[in-house]
């Protein structure tokens, strides 16, 4: 468990670096002290230092013996624990790593495909993700949250605090 706690904070500290990087693309307005970028990096600092301290405990909890197993694996270059850490991921773990991968496609995809789709596209993988069903009566309920998530953050933000929010490939006339 501690090594995965390692793992896993190494990846989460890389997402937030590459995150924070991308915090410097946002807009900020020449006649303000604090721009839109502020409260992303406050967040994304707060999660970064969390998973160093994961980092940290995840090596600190492994035993010594398993600590000097691991580095004489690493430079043989052992291929049944790769094997074991490829292969042996819990469900759990699994669709953890798949709402992450789901994450990273969503990121990249917001801007092409618009704040609509891909808002609500993210929140049904990501609900079906974490919790597979195929029931069709909880199948319409997940679409019609997806659109009242969407409806709503769109509402606060677009209209209410007046972000420019992407329109991707639905007309703008559509958002108005």
């Amino acid at each position: 468990m501690s090594k995965k706690d390692t793992i896993f904070g190494a990846l989460l500290f890389l997402i937030c670096l590459l995150l924070l990087n991308e915090t410097r693309n946002f807009y900020s307005p020449p006649d303000t002290a604090a721009g839109p970028a502020l409260w992303p990096r406050i967040i994304l600092g707060l999660l970064a230092a969390l998973s160093l301290a994961l980092m940290y405990a995840g090596y600190k909890n492994t035993p010594k013996k398993q600590q000097e197993s691991q580095a004489a694996g690493a430079a043989a270059g052992s291929r049944d624990s790769l094997a074991k850490r490829l292969f042996g991921l819990t469900p759990g773990n699994k669709r953890v790593l798949a709402a992450m991968f789901a994450t990273m496609v969503f990121l990249l995809l917001f801007q092409p495909l618009g704040f609509i789709i891909s808002i609500t596209a993210y929140f049904l993988v990501v609900t079906y993700i974490l919790e597979p069903t195929k029931k069709p009566k909880q199948i319409g309920l997940r679409i019609i949250q997806a659109l009242a998530l969407t409806a709503f953050i769109y509402m606060v933000f677009g209209k209410g605090l007046s972000v420019r929010l992407p329109a991707g490939i639905i007309p703008v006339t559509w958002l108005l």
